[in-house]
């Protein structure tokens, strides 16, 4: 699996941990990947995200969640194998290697966010899904009309 251009975060991976054998992160800014190396490799300053895994563990109906909270903290720790810089501009995301390689790939609030064109959106749908292979999965995840986000005072 192939998470592109994650961000800082890794709310999206919890119930996939379960699913997949190994997840390959990306993101276009290194302080992102920084992020989640952070806490995979459990660094002290790392960002918890106890809660999120509480609430997709409930979700998922798991009774007993505070057993199984630290198992699947684990198991997502060890399928994050990979740690890709990407540009969703690109033809080759990642690299060409990765051409029709992923079996599937997760993206969110990504490709709108980050044109307002019709052409470049088109452009970068094409490049993130370049990696998917034939008959594989695109779990995918867009902003409904909105016109701007804030990123600390920016």
């Amino acid at each position: 699996m192939l998470e592109f251009s994650g961000g800082p975060t890794i709310y999206q991976l919890i119930t996939a941990s379960g699913k997949v054998k190994e997840i390959h992160f990306s993101d276009y800014l290194k302080n992102n990947l920084k992020e989640v190396k952070k806490w995979v490799k459990g660094h002290n300053e790392r960002f918890n995200w106890q809660t999120f895994f509480e609430n997709a563990l409930a979700l998922e109906g798991i009774e007993n969640i505070n057993e199984e909270l630290t198992i699947r903290e684990e198991i997502l720790k060890k399928k994050i194998k990979k740690f890709l810089s990407c540009d969703a501009f690109q033809e080759d995301p990642i690299h060409p290697k990765y051409r029709g390689y992923y079996d599937v790939i997760s993206s969110n609030f990504v490709s709108e966010s980050i044109t307002n064109s019709k052409k470049a959106w088109k452009n970068i749908m094409k490049n993130i899904t370049s990696m998917l292979k034939e008959g594989g999965i695109l779990v995918i995840t867009f902003l409904k009309d909105a016109e701007y986000y804030k990123i600390g005072d920016k």
